[in-house]
């Protein structure tokens, strides 16, 4: 399945062995190894997954692991937008952060380095 925004362009891609989509409300359900990849490159894992076409949203009861650039997130239950800009994870979150070399990244928060 392919999200796209107003404009046509691509949000994100879900891939999964299993959906369903419900014709009378556009609700999706998607089963077993389920990726949602955005357009930025986050992706999101999970074995279960649904698009709820009122809310606009894509949500999980299950298991997670989102990973962006080279930081992972992991924890039970999901909900967000399709490109993965903005979502929550419901509970026992737990995060990996990849230290980054900020001399690499230039000046940060408009300090002199």
């Amino acid at each position: 399945m392919t999200f796209f925004d107003k404009d046509g362009s691509v949000r994100s891609v879900l891939k999964a062995d299993y959906a369903k989509l419900n014709r009378n409300t556009d609700d999706m359900e998607a089963r077993g190894s389920v990726v949602v990849t955005g357009s930025d490159g986050v992706k999101l894992e999970t074995e279960t997954l649904t698009w709820q076409s009122g809310t606009r949203q894509i949500a999980s009861d299950d298991s997670v692991t989102v990973y962006r650039n080279e930081d992972i997130l992991t924890g039970w239950g999901f909900r967000g937008d399709p490109d993965l800009g903005s979502f929550r994870i419901l509970r026992d979150m737990k995060a990996t952060i990849k230290a980054r070399d900020e001399s690499k990244e230039g000046m940060r928060g408009g300090r002199d380095t």
